[in-house]
């Protein structure tokens, strides 16, 4: 199903005030994202503000994390993972260009089937922990240039990363299994 963001800035896990099941919809409490769910920020996830925020505090999971354009504007906004959290991402991202990523957790993608795409649209992550890919069977195909600035390294655990012809920028990237 499909999870959106509404009220303005706010924390990932606060379900009864910013997650709703429909486009500019009423929040509730059983709405927050599980890994079933595509969580998406839209024209409607801040109303009248220019950015999207959102702090995820403690652990999140979703199945697609998409990002979208606000009508009239070309801001993304910012996102921001605090302390040690854990975002968990079970298919694709899209990031929307001019948005801040500012992360001290860790970014999981554990897709375990073929076809995950990974846009960040020119957005650099800054992030002084690992961007981790572990997806016994996942496939993760960069669609635009990667970046993972300051301390941060890329671990390819299982699953295959396919980078093409884009740039994937870290500090490090280990991989010590049999993958692709």
């Amino acid at each position: 199903a499909d999870r959106y963001w509404v009220g303005g800035p706010g924390n990932w896990r606060d379900a009864p005030n910013h997650w709703a099941t429909v486009s500019g919809g009423a929040p509730g409490a059983g709405n927050l994202p599980t890994a079933a769910d595509n969580a998406i920020f839209n024209a409607s996830s801040n109303g009248s503000n220019a950015a999207y925020t959102v702090t995820v505090n403690a652990t999140a999971v979703c199945n697609d994390l998409n990002f979208s354009a606000k009508p009239g504007n070309g801001l993304g906004g910012t996102i921001t993972w605090a302390g040690n959290s854990t975002i968990t991402i079970s298919g694709s991202m899209t990031l929307l260009a001019g948005m801040t990523i500012s992360t001290t957790g860790t970014i999981v993608f554990n897709a375990t089937s073929t076809g995950k795409t990974i846009n960040t649209n020119g957005v650099s992550i800054f992030s002084p922990t690992t961007l981790t890919f572990n997806g016994v069977g996942g496939e993760w195909t960069l669609l635009s240039n990667a970046a993972f600035v300051g301390s941060s390294g890329v671990t390819l655990t299982n699953g295959t990363l396919i980078v093409g012809a884009h740039t994937l920028q870290a500090k490090s990237f280990s991989s010590n299994n049999a993958n692709s």
